[in-house]
């Protein structure tokens, strides 16, 4: 298996805006075997890096206020006061406080779930988020998500 060379990766993509067809052509089947034979799909190249996810990288031009969709929005790198990253990632904590299993995001969810400005595709990811948070199986990433959310929704 070939390891995945970024910089050879970039240098085919960057081809893409050729006027010439077949210089296209041939640089995207180039980006395509390569990526193919270090093993890697496209969606494996493409994950956005959780570490990257900055909520004040959030474009209010790109939201224009009639619905809010999941790809409108970064996550939130920060935590609050009480977490901890390990146990976000390791299912601790999490759906176990005295209100009835619904912990801040169980709250958050609830309420998003509630607002007309989500999408139907984010109300679904929500819903699976919520079986998530339920079973104690909610992702960092995910808590971050619904706080990014929440909180461009002004939901508190």
């Amino acid at each position: 298996m070939v390891e995945l060379d970024r910089d050879y990766l970039l240098e085919q993509l960057e081809k893409l805006g050729s006027q010439d067809d077949t210089t296209v052509l041939e640089a995207a089947r180039a980006a395509h075997r390569h990526v193919e034979a270090a093993g890697f799909t496209w969606d494996d190249v493409l994950e956005p890096d959780e570490d990257d996810f900055d909520e004040d990288d959030l474009d209010e031009d790109e939201l224009d206020g009639d619905e809010v969709d999941r790809d409108d929005l970064d996550g939130d790198d920060e935590l609050g006061p009480d977490d901890d990253e390990d146990e976000l990632e390791d299912g601790a904590g999490k759906g176990d406080d005295e209100s009835g299993g619904q912990g801040d995001e169980g709250r958050l969810i609830s309420e998003l779930l509630a607002n007309d400005a989500v999408t139907e595709d984010t109300r679904e990811d929500l819903v699976d988020m919520q079986a998530d948070f339920q079973n104690g199986q909610l992702s960092a990433m995910d808590r971050r998500f619904i706080r990014a959310l929440a909180k461009r929704l002004d939901i508190r």
